[in-house]
Parts: C-alpha cells; structure tokens; sequence
C-alpha cells in the first residue's frame, strides 16, 4: 500500500509541474487568402492574445514566420511594440500585460509541390518557477501553397484515378458476362504505373515531368474507358440476343407440341 501511495504521489507532482497554467488565450487567429495561395500571392494573417492566467515572472513571445518577404508587426497593450523583417521574433512581455495583436505581412513562398504550409506560428514562453515553465503554444495558421502548374498536374492525376477506377468498374462488368479483359487490363495496369509514377514524381518535385507522365495516364485510362464501354455494349448485345433466341426456342418448342397434341387429337376425332 505504502508504494502504491509513493507511485501516485509522484504521478501526482508531474501532472503538476506540467500542468502550469495558461498565461495567454487567443482571442483572434485569421489568414488571408484562406485555404490556397499560389506562389507569390500577397498573405496577411492576424493574431490577438489576451491575458488568461496569472502573471508569470518570466515570459516571452515567439512568432514565426514561413513567408516570402516577410513582415511582422508587434503591439502590446495597444502600443507597437516594434516591425521587424525577419522570419522569426522574440520579444519580452512586459509585466501588466492585457494584450498583444500581431500582424504578419508577405507573400506564398516558392514551392517544388503541393505544401501544406504553416505559416504563422505564435507561441509563449512563461517561467514561474522551476517547475513550472515551457513553451505554451498559441496557435497556428496554415495555408496550402501550390503553382499554376502544381495545380493542373494534380488535377490531371485525380481525373487519372477516377478514369482508371471508372475502367476497372467496367471490367468487372466484362467478366461477368464472360467476355475476355486481358489486353484491355494490360493496359489499364500500364495507366495505373504512369500514375504512380506522376504521384513519385510530384512527391520529388519533378512537376514538369510529372504532369507529363499524369498526361499519359489519363490517355491510356481514357482509351481503355472507351473501348471497354464499347465491348460492354456487345457483350450486352448478345446476352439480349441469346435471351431472345432462348425464349424464341422455347415458344416454337411449345407450339410444336401443341401442333402434335392437336393433330392426335384430330386423329382420335376420325
């Protein structure tokens, strides 16, 4: 029993030490353009931290900044605090402190691929003692930064992988009708290998090259699309058919019969 107190005691003290309060809330955290940027567009993003917890005997703000010329303007308590072009700023908080806004100015970085970017990112370092201090973080903006061309390659390679889906529905189709997709998914695996290849190429950076091979995929998937479509429609054709010669058969059959019985019949009948 005595250890088991001893255990949580200790549990108890680390929870407390890492649980030292908030000293800043945010109170606005915004960016503009929202979602996605092309490179170079003009951003701007806008934080507003409050005062929440008790006054630490230590803290100090950080901004960082993952933008092209970067802009970043400090207030505090209504009063500017300073602008700086730099990516990165730390600043001491002042005792008494109610509130800080920050803006940040610049423009979508130049990038190889799709980036999910963080572009701001605001936290707070507060000291009250030994055991109690670290990093608090605030908040953080993100903006997804691609290129004309990063755009039209992941464009291409999401059709790419619909019409490749869209084909090997069809497939599937073929074969239950028992119709033969051998050459047709030869094919359709040499589409499929393009696009790997353009997703490869675009994770390296290549977009030229993967938007070429994204191209040939959406080609071959296109022309496998089309002619399965088509074999669909024969195959379909001649189970219409055959369902049609069956019940053909089936009705000449009966009227044979009945053709038989009525001429027996008829004999019976002298």
């Amino acid at each position: 029993m005595l250890r088991v107190l001893l255990v949580l005691m200790l549990l108890a003290g680390a929870a407390q030490a890492e649980g030292f309060p908030d000293y800043l809330k945010v109170k606005e955290a915004r960016i503009s353009p929202q979602g996605n940027a092309s490179i170079g567009d003009p951003v701007a993003a806008t934080v507003v931290l409050e005062k929440l917890g008790p006054e630490p005997r230590e803290a100090r703000l950080n901004v960082s900044v993952a933008l092209a010329e970067p802009l970043i303007e400090v207030s505090i308590n209504g009063r500017s605090a300073g602008s700086f072009r730099k990516p990165q700023v730390e600043l001491e908080l002042p005792e008494g402190l109610e509130s800080v806004r920050i803006k940040v100015f610049g423009s979508a970085p130049t990038v190889r691929k799709f980036t999910v970017l963080r572009a701001v990112e605001v936290s707070t370092y507060v000291y009250y003692d030994e055991e109690n201090s670290g990093y608090q973080r605030e908040t953080e903006l993100f903006l997804n930064v691609s290129s004309e061309l990063i755009t039209e390659t992941l464009e291409t390679m999401r059709e790419a992988e619909e019409t490749i889906a869209s084909a090997e529905r069809l497939m599937e189709r073929l074969k239950e009708l028992g119709t033969g997709t051998e050459e047709l998914e030869s094919r359709l695996r040499s589409a499929r290998s393009a696009l790997s290849t353009a997703e490869e190429l675009h994770r390296a950076g290549s977009i030229p090259l993967a938007k070429k091979s994204a191209e040939n995929s959406l080609s071959i998937a296109r022309d496998v699309l089309s002619e399965a479509q088509a074999e669909l429609e024969r195959a379909e054709s001649r189970k219409r058919l055959q369902v049609y010669a069956g019940a053909g058969a089936a009705v000449l059959l009966v009227a044979a019969v009945l053709l038989v019985l009525l001429r027996r019949r008829r004999g019976e009948l002298g």
